[in-house]
């Protein structure tokens, strides 16, 4: 049977930019973009690059009620991560039908400035799906879930004409002391949490075709530059999470300082916001439930079957 719990299995990497650190991307001086020339402004070029060790997972809770939570062991470094990448968010578009469909925010789009030959954010050409059923397996799949613009964490809306779903507030959380959570904002360093609802939304579930999230990337913003950190169910050691399943918090460390750079270039910004976003995979649990668990049950009965004429 497939196991549920939470085992901590040998660590297979999701599919990413780059292994270990990510290059210093940036977004080119011209129209719409903001900064001068080079790195932009008068920031350094080339520009600093990230690691993944500089967000790291150490911690997990179940949602059960009864779980308090302990330490990931090992710690688990961000799968992959981007930057710095220098822009402002009135240039970063966000998706308006919210569904992972090509085109439909930036980090959707197969933009050599944001995702030099990659078909969209973390993503390669084999991974790209086929959300709007058109027969043409084109789209990234990622899903934007919302910001914190320095008032907490807001969640984003997936449009529907008869009953959209809000992402709800306080999603993804920071902390100086690792005590108190809220804004993420007026740091560059401390601990982060990220705490879904218990169980995935039903509603949820059917606007994206009873699929689950397999990855969630985090974009810090500072000092007019990015940094784009993401983090998969594989890298915690988790099996998918179905519907009805009771989902997990995680939490970890973040230091992000010589690298999200202020106006001048010479000293450390503190974040200004930060967004989050999951991709939405075209896997066998977008089939209905139901449907799902009755193919599970026939593997389950030739397994059976097999094994008594092996004993007969």
């Amino acid at each position: 049977m497939i196991n549920r719990t939470f085992t901590l299995k040998t660590l297979v990497l999701a599919s990413c930019l780059l292994s270990g650190a990510a290059l210093a991307g940036h977004i080119d001086g011209g129209e719409g973009h903001g900064g001068g020339g080079g790195a932009g402004g008068n920031l350094p070029d080339p520009l600093p690059s990230c690691t993944i060790q500089d967000m790291q997972a150490d911690y997990i809770r179940k949602l059960d009620g009864v779980d308090l939570g302990g330490p990931l062991d090992p710690i688990r470094n961000a799968d992959a991560c981007y930057g710095l990448l220098v822009g402002n968010n009135a240039t970063m578009e966000l998706p308006t039908i919210n569904r992972g469909y090509l085109g439909d925010g930036w980090f959707n789009e197969a933009n050599p400035d944001w995702w030099p030959g990659q078909p969209g954010a973390f993503i390669e050409d084999e991974d790209l799906q086929d959300l709007k059923k058109d027969g043409i397996a084109d789209d990234p799949g990622w899903v934007y879930m919302g910001k914190d613009d320095g008032n907490g964490f807001d969640g984003a809306t997936i449009p529907d004409a008869e009953t959209p779903y809000t992402f709800i507030d306080n999603l993804f959380t920071c902390s100086e002391d690792g005590i108190t959570y809220g804004t993420c904002t007026g740091m560059y360093k401390g601990r982060w949490k990220f705490t879904p609802p218990t169980e995935q939304p039903e509603l949820l579930l059917a606007l994206l075709g009873g699929a689950f999230f397999d990855q969630v990337a985090v974009v810090f913003k500072g000092g007019g530059t990015f940094l784009m950190y993401t983090f998969s169910l594989e890298n915690m050691g988790l099996a998918p999470i179905l519907a009805g399943e009771t989902k997990f918090e995680f939490g970890g460390t973040f230091d992000f300082e010589d690298l999200l750079l202020n106006g001048s270039g010479d000293g450390t910004a503190a974040i200004s916001n930060v967004s989050l976003w999951a991709r939405d995979p075209f896997l066998p649990t977008q089939v209905a439930e139901p449907g799902y668990l009755a193919l599970l049950g026939l593997t389950l009965l030739v397994m059976y079957r097999r094994r008594q004429l092996r004993v007969k």
